[in-house]
């Protein structure tokens, strides 16, 4: 029986960074706002660098490869030496939290049985029956319901081992199973 696993590219969306960004900036706002006379100058200039930071936050994620959370937990910490205050570290910290749990790639699984697709909170198995076509070309999954849905994904790099080939002559065989299909 064959068995294919593929792993989906993860596209984060815009919407993520814009919130880091807001997340970025009123953190380095209310570390203006909020900082002690005794460490003015220390609390100014960790403000700065967390307005700074808010507005180069998709190059550091993007071309440096550097981790949101460990990011946010850095500003966690900044936030919290200018101001004093646990709430906007936490606020920090949990969103970089919940981002990382969310962050989880999408997985489609295909055997002679089923297709199913693995979303971040729940699963959602289709039959063969509901197919209308599936291919695999260019590295680009293209799934094409019965219900005129369509699922078009570009693979992730981890499953890019997959044999195009294999995979489509898997997929026609599955399709001709299905009476009425030939």
């Amino acid at each position: 029986m064959n068995r294919f696993e593929i792993i989906l590219k993860d596209t984060p969306a815009e919407i993520e960074m814009l919130t880091t960004r807001a997340l970025l900036a009123i953190a380095g706002v209310a570390s203006f706002v909020y900082v002690s006379e005794k460490n003015y100058y220390a609390g100014t200039g960790l403000g700065l660098l967390l307005l700074l930071l808010s507005f180069f936050v998709k190059t550091i994620l993007n071309r440096y490869k550097f981790n949101r959370l460990v990011l946010l937990g850095i500003a966690a910490v900044l936030t919290y030496i200018t101001t004093g205050s646990i709430a906007f570290a936490v606020v920090l910290l949990i969103y970089g939290i919940f981002f990382k749990f969310l962050q989880k790639k999408i997985k489609v699984e295909l055997d002679s049985t089923a297709i199913t697709i693995h979303y971040v909170f729940y699963e959602k198995r289709h039959n063969w029956t509901e197919i209308k076509n599936i291919i695999l070309k260019d590295r680009l999954l293209t799934v094409d319901f019965e219900s005129n849905k369509l699922i078009q994904s570009e693979i992730a790099e981890e499953s890019f081992g997959i044999d195009e080939k294999i995979f489509n002559c898997f997929c026609v065989e599955q399709l001709k199973k299905i009476p009425g299909n030939n």
